[in-house]
């Protein structure tokens, strides 16, 4: 009879352990479904489509060309996209489904570290965090690094536990893995050395952690050096100042890609999406501060500082040290696992004492109400980022061209050609050369409208598609005889239709 109740204690424990990361991943689906397709397909998503739209040899022309570092991405996401087209669905789904896995792990590894408690804790706040959801909804590689983030935690937590050999393999797989989606994860590494180093349990086996560290090192080597070959591609980033306070504080962790201008940081998004961002804000960094000052020497904190602190500073100096800045905010999104460690720890901390309970329950709403605020802002049609309205771009075209007619875009200004491209079959493109996956860039060779006069005259209707502040075109077809017969707005974009008496 002991026996048997032994075995049925087992399976309860084994049961109790699933319900928690299960329950962790099914918190992140019903925040991150609702409404996902809703957003139109921005710059970063076009370029993802206008990689997943090629053959596989015309998308390895382009990695040798552009984007090497998204190259692993890339190839996931044409895997299923071949399977089942290019949609706002298809090209998210991936990022949805890591979104889930991230929040099932970093509820394993806050488990293995601090209890159930904290697990369910740190799993809800990266839920909640307004960057984790706009990663988990868009069509790019970020959320898949948090969840290599978390899935190296988990086996981190696991080493130190059982010091078994498996449990290094682990992290080094996650790690090989991570480090191919974005070569800054690397810097997971060192962050797990340390913390080894620091953590009495974990030190006998720090060398399993650098050891298993090895190939990945290898693989973000090689692909630094690719990449090297393409720092053109980054040359557009501010460079560090003042402002790089309120990213690191504010926008690395709760907003999204958009909310940041070359004139400094001034947020382009709706009211909900900025009072979220400030809530959420508050409460999570209120936690976190309070969880540190609480357990100042715990594994947990030491890693979760490490992992906010390390990748963080390696970038900033070494941005200064070579005189180009490679710090973007969405860049660290794979370190949002170490703030909801933290935040975490201050939340258990809080609820343990009868006293401090009202404070975690006010932090808990705060975090709630913003969280309710950021999704909703991020699920308007423009929230991804307000100047790439893609989608209103194809459906005016849709809507008012017929087969035959012509559009006029400028160079560089086309990828919601690459978004959208099926409202504009059938129609003439006056502007383009060579296609993208000819050129092996993200986009089609253009040529200025002026170039092209003789083929503009044979024309009766031309739309002309312009950024909101670039009217060149217009001023053109007006020089050639072309009258204006119908403007649409949009926030980013103007389609105008010219037509010739």
């Amino acid at each position: 009879m002991s026996h048997g109740g032994a075995v049925q204690e087992t399976h309860v424990s084994q049961r109790s352990r699933l319900i928690l990361p299960l329950a962790a991943a099914a918190f992140a689906l019903v925040t991150l479904v609702p409404a996902f397709w809703v957003p139109s397909l921005w710059t970063d998503e076009a370029a993802t489509a206008s990689a997943v739209r090629r053959s596989w040899p015309e998308l390895f022309f382009m990695l040798g060309k552009v984007d090497v570092v998204h190259g692993l991405y890339y190839m996931l996401v044409k895997s299923l996209t071949d399977a089942v087209g290019v949609s706002e669905l298809s090209l998210r789904a991936p990022s949805i489904a890591a979104g889930a896995a991230a929040a099932a792990a970093l509820a394993v590894a806050g488990r293995r570290l601090g209890g159930p408690r904290a697990g369910l804790a740190a799993a809800a706040v990266l839920v909640l965090l307004p960057r984790f959801q706009f990663a988990a909804t868009d069509a790019r590689s970020y959320v898949l690094t948090v969840l290599g983030t978390s899935l190296c935690l988990a086996a981190l937590a696991a080493l130190r536990d059982s010091g078994r050999w498996r449990a290094a393999v682990g992290f080094g797989a996650a790690l090989m893995v991570s480090t191919g989606l974005s070569f800054y994860c690397i810097l997971l590494a060192p962050v797990a050395v340390l913390a080894a180093l620091a953590d009495r349990s974990l030190r006998p086996h720090w060398w399993k952690v650098a050891l298993a560290s090895v190939p990945a090192a290898g693989l973000a080597a090689w692909v630094a050096s690719l990449a090297s070959r393409q720092t053109f591609q980054v040359a557009w980033i501010p460079p560090l100042d003042g402002h790089v306070v309120p990213e690191i504080f504010l926008l690395q962790y709760f907003s999204h890609a958009s909310m940041w201008t070359d004139a400094g940081i001034v947020p382009r998004a709706s009211a909900p999406l900025v009072v979220g961002m400030v809530m959420t804000a508050v409460a999570v960094l209120a936690l976190a501060v309070w969880g540190t000052v609480r357990r100042p020497r715990s594994f947990t904190t030491v890693l979760g500082l490490g992992l906010i602190v390390v990748p963080l500073a390696v970038l900033l100096i070494g941005s200064a040290l070579m005189g180009s800045s490679y710090y973007l905010p969405r860049y660290l999104t794979f370190t949002a696992p170490g703030l909801c460690l933290l935040a975490a720890n201050g939340a258990v901390s809080l609820s343990r004492a009868a006293a401090s309970r009202w404070v975690a329950g006010a932090a808990a709403l705060t975090l709630a109400g913003g969280a309710v605020l950021a999704i909703a802002g991020q699920r308007t049609e423009f929230a991804r980022s307000p100047s790439d309205d893609f989608r209103f771009v194809a459906d005016t075209i849709r809507d008012h061209a017929r087969p035959g007619e012509s559009f006029a875009v400028a160079a560089g200004e086309d990828l919601f050609l690459a978004a959208y491209p099926r409202p504009f079959e059938g129609l003439v493109d006056l502007t383009r050369g060579i296609s993208a996956a000819q050129w092996g860039l993200i986009f089609d060779q253009r040529f200025p409208l002026e170039s092209r006069s003789a083929l503009v005259d044979r024309q009766k209707v031309v739309f002309a598609i312009r950024p909101v502040e670039k009217p060149q075109e217009e001023q053109f077809l007006r020089s050639r005889g072309f009258t204006e017969q119908a403007r649409w707005t949009g926030p980013g974009h103007v389609v105008v239709k010219f037509v010739k008496p």
